[in-house]
């Protein structure tokens, strides 16, 4: 099996879910994974009042900004288990990514989030 199939195989069996202030991370693969970093990508809004001054050209309202941050993780995950990332507030994620290491090489793959039931 080549490496692209096997990392798109761990790309379908890894899951996230956001518990309190945490990001959930399962692994349900049937061998463990090497979990390097992880990256979350969220929106905050700027609401622009009228009285601000700004350089920029902008709308008065609201401003979305995309935010991604890198968190290093350095753990193996085993199969059927979770580790759970402190993160803090967990509003407007839009994408969760771990980069995960595999026959000497990083690769980045994009975490589904589990359904809720």
């Amino acid at each position: 099996m080549s490496n692209e199939s096997i990392i798109r195989s761990i790309e379908r069996c890894l899951s996230y879910s956001l518990q309190d202030s945490s990001i959930a991370l399962r692994n349900n693969c049937d061998k463990p994974v090497n979990i390097k970093a992880i990256e979350i990508e969220y929106y905050i809004y700027i609401h622009r009042a009228s009285a601000a001054q700004s350089s920029e050209k902008v709308e008065l309202g609201h401003l979305r900004r995309r935010v991604v941050e890198r968190i290093s993780i350095e753990q193996s995950i085993e199969p059927g288990s979770v580790l759970n990332i402190y993160f803090g507030a967990l509003k407007n994620i839009e994408n969760v990514f771990a980069i995960i290491e595999y026959d000497d090489k990083e690769y980045k793959i994009r975490v589904s989030q589990e359904k809720q039931s």
